[in-house]
Parts: structure tokens; C-alpha cells; sequence
């Protein structure tokens, strides 16, 4: 019985944790996310907790975490396809305002869109909103901006923000 139960207890350790599909983040930095060790006993909870804390932490579009069977107990095999990298940004029908002023304004309100940054939806919609009030502040209230996101392979996108600045409105006659 007690040989039984050490026979089982070997099943349950995790004999390895090893990373697939990782480009710029280093193996070590998506384990050191995971409370999951090698050498400890197998927790289906504490691999939901794994699963959630690497999701959590922004990395990545996808993740997946698999179990294999192997002689001293289990591998885990965690599978990430990482968010794709900013190459380039481009402002086209950008007048009104320089370049060095929009990248100004993002600086200020926080917006987290740069080159080699990792690619965000929700920060090119910060960044449309901004470059809309910039420009509503330099007179172009009816500016219409679209943003168009073209993969560059292997891992990367450009972003180009289209820009229609519109008429210029100016104050006539204060009464």
C-alpha cells in the first residue's frame, strides 16, 4: 500500500514546464508569471490560477497550457502567440499639426502608442481621440480620422492614421 501511494504520489509532480511560440518574451519571464513550479505536485486550480495570471499580464493573443504523461509524472506545455509588435506609425493628410506635436499630446494623456510597442486596439482608439481633440483645438472640429492596421510578418503591424482635417472654422463676430 505505502508503495502504492509513493507510485502515485510520483505521478502527480510536475516534472516540466517548458514555453512554445514565444519571440521576444524569454521563456523564463512567462514562467516567472506562472506560480507553478517543476518539482511540485499537480493542481488543476493552481493551472487555472497559471492560465489567468499569463492572460492577465497582457502578453498575449492567445495562450493554451497542455499536460503530457511522462515516466517521473507530467510536462506542461505552454503554447502563446504573443501580441504583435508596432513597426511603424504613419499620419497621412496630417497638416494642421506637426508630427513631433501629436506625439507631444500622447505623451501627455498617456496614450502608450509608440514604435516597437506592443499593439493594443484599445490604445489606437485612445490615439484616434486624441488626435481628434488635438485637432479640434487647432480649429478642425470636423475632422474625420480613420485608422487602417496592415500585418508586417513574421510578429508585427503598421498602423496608419488617415486623415481628413476638413474646414477650418474660425470665429466670426462676438456679440
Amino acid at each position: 500500500m505505502l508503495l502504492g501511494g509513493m507510485a502515485l504520489a510520483q505521478q502527480g509532480i510536475i516534472e516540466d514546464i517548458r514555453i512554445h511560440g514565444n519571440r521576444r518574451i524569454p521563456a523564463d519571464t512567462v514562467r516567472s508569471r506562472m506560480f507553478t513550479r517543476a518539482g511540485d505536485v499537480f493542481d488543476p486550480a493552481g493551472l487555472e490560477r497559471d492560465f489567468n495570471s499569463l492572460w492577465n499580464a497582457g502578453y498575449f493573443d492567445d495562450l493554451r497550457i497542455e499536460r503530457e504523461e511522462s515516466p517521473k509524472g507530467w510536462i506542461l506545455h505552454v503554447y502563446v502567440k504573443e501580441k504583435p509588435t508596432i513597426r511603424e506609425i504613419k499620419y497621412i493628410g496630417l497638416n494642421a499639426v506637426s508630427q513631433s506635436d501629436v506625439l507631444d499630446k500622447f505623451k501627455e494623456r498617456k496614450v502608450g502608442l509608440s514604435q516597437e510597442s506592443q499593439f493594443d486596439p484599445t490604445r489606437v482608439k485612445k490615439a484616434e481621440v486624441v488626435l481628434k481633440e488635438l485637432l479640434a483645438a487647432h480649429g478642425r472640429q470636423f475632422a474625420v480620422i480613420t485608422t487602417e492596421v496592415r500585418q508586417i510578418p513574421p510578429a508585427a503591424v503598421g498602423i496608419t492614421f488617415n486623415i481628413k482635417e476638413g474646414p477650418k472654422v474660425k470665429v466670426g463676430v462676438i456679440k
